[in-house]
């Protein structure tokens, strides 16, 4: 009889998930192939392997989509889906560094959909932002207040008693 005297009845179980716990309100898009030109192509290397930090770190960056893959690649971008959708089963690996949520499989993304919030500017003396700007060897704002560096109150400050419209940081 199968059961006793050192014999156990095997029995083969269903994969199953548990229902999936947003830990920033975002919502998982399941399990989507990958391959060698990614389907989300930013490569987040700081959040490998936990979830958390991946998500936070993909929602400063502004992206829409991050995707967890081979125990906990971080993967962001704004469209995702090119490869295709498949079964959840074969997003089977769990994260590195947290070990109760999946984190894809080979060449297998766990994808979700992030809540990207805009960030609002609060001003400190009635200026307002005018967006970001990409600079180059011959500064758009040719005067350096070193004084003000890394204090936007005290560089701001310094730069209206300068007479300068514009301030960058």
């Amino acid at each position: 009889m199968c059961g006793s005297g050192w014999r156990n009845n095997i029995f083969k179980l269903p994969f199953t998930k548990k229902s999936y716990q947003p830990i920033y309100g975002e919502s998982s898009e399941g399990c989507y192939k990958d391959a060698g030109r990614r389907d989300l192509p930013n490569l987040i290397r700081a959040g490998y392997g936990n979830p958390s930090k991946c998500f936070k770190m993909a929602m400063d960056a502004g992206y829409q989509n991050v995707g967890m893959q081979y125990r906990g690649e971080c993967w962001g971008g704004s469209s995702m889906g090119k490869y295709g959708k498949r079964p959840d089963s074969e997003c089977n690996m769990r994260c590195k560094h947290d070990n109760g949520r999946w984190c894809g499989g080979g060449w297998r993304n766990n994808i979700f959909k992030l809540v990207v919030t805009k960030k609002s500017y609060k001003p400190i003396y009635g200026e307002s932002s005018e967006g970001c700007y990409k600079d180059a060897g011959r500064r758009d704002l040719p005067n350096l207040i070193r004084a003000g560096y890394g204090n936007p109150s005290k560089c701001f400050k310094m730069a209206m008693d300068a007479g300068y419209q514009y301030v960058g940081m």
